[in-house]
């Protein structure tokens, strides 16, 4: 239990230092349980924006967050 509020911290401390776009869209693809091409229709881009803000975002992240 322990380790999953640890984790849970982790994520939340990567996800608020992310930009905005990037963050709704990890939002949206983990805890919202959406496609990204249902994602991409409710911000109004294109999936494959969807796709690289994702990977920009992940990759953000990994290296300990931040732009």
């Amino acid at each position: 239990i322990v380790m999953e509020q640890e984790r849970g911290r982790l994520v939340e401390q990567a996800l608020s230092c992310l930009p905005f776009r990037q963050r709704k869209i990890v939002e949206a693809l983990y805890f919202g349980d959406r496609k990204a091409v249902e994602v991409a229709e409710e911000i109004g881009c294109d999936q494959s924006s969807v796709s690289v803000s994702h990977k920009r975002a992940l990759k953000a992240m990994r290296a300990g967050g931040g732009r």
